[in-house]
């Protein structure tokens, strides 16, 4: 078992993009509802391209994908995903760290992130601090939370 990073290219958006969708899909059980998160949430190569995404890989295995993107100055994390059949097994703690190392690379002092209800115990437990909530823009009638991380 080998466990590496590279930046996200646009030979992996395919997988990246598969992964991000059967992520969400185990978790929401309307079809109509996976329309609207499928059209503002499929990462696009352009996108890919200009951001700081990363995969992680376990031999050819591609075992999950985050991207920070800047957004007028403020830094988000747009995406974190873990292949759904590896949760539980630390690969989320491991993501989480290389996040946390390309923020200090690139000098970038706190981030922004906003996620639903079910995600926000392992960002707080990675340090996150919980600011608020607000309406999901994809899913109607779901409140979601938006979360600050001070980069260690």
């Amino acid at each position: 078992m080998t466990l590496n990073f590279k930046k996200a290219g646009e030979s992996e958006l395919d997988k990246i993009n598969t992964l991000i969708l059967e992520s969400e899909t185990a978790s929401v059980d309307e079809e109509r509802r996976m329309d609207a998160f499928i059209e503002k949430y499929t990462v696009k190569q352009s996108e890919l391209l200009a951001n700081n995404g990363y995969v992680l890989y376990e031999d050819d295995f591609m075992l999950g994908f985050f991207m920070i993107k800047n957004k007028s100055n403020t830094h988000e994390l747009e995406y974190f995903y873990i292949e759904h059949s590896q949760l539980g097994k630390g690969y989320g703690k491991i993501l989480w760290a290389y996040v946390d190392e390309i923020c200090t690379k690139g000098n970038i002092q706190k981030i922004k992130i906003v996620c639903g209800k079910n995600i926000t115990p392992f960002y707080l437990k990675m340090g996150a601090e919980k600011i608020g909530e607000s309406d999901s823009e994809v899913y109607r009638g779901v409140k979601i939370d938006l979360l600050e991380y001070q980069v260690k």
